[in-house]
């Protein structure tokens, strides 16, 4: 599911506008991943943690060329229980 399809399903399901269900969403995402990034992690009930990792650099040699890959920060989710529960159903 992408972005424009999650909007129009909470639009249909709100019965709102799509205006005012994209501000929304955005703005729901954006509040996650802000406090992800400050606090190292953020609950999402009923789905798990936003956390941010720590990824080393890298190095290597590939096709005969030497490569760098510097260190930097990704998002991981981790599923909690009730999140597993579902897949499994």
């Amino acid at each position: 599911m992408n972005k424009e399809q999650l909007i129009r399903v909470i639009t249909e399901q709100l019965n709102t506008s799509k205006v005012e269900t994209e501000a929304i969403v955005i703005t729901i995402i954006n509040t996650i991943m802000e406090a992800a990034k400050e606090k190292g992690e953020c609950v999402i009930p009923g789905l798990g943690k936003l956390k941010v990792e720590d990824v080393p650099a890298k190095s290597g040699v590939s096709f005969g060329k030497e490569w760098t890959k510097p260190a930097h920060k990704k998002f991981k989710l981790v599923v909690n229980k009730k999140g597993k529960e579902f897949l499994e159903k």
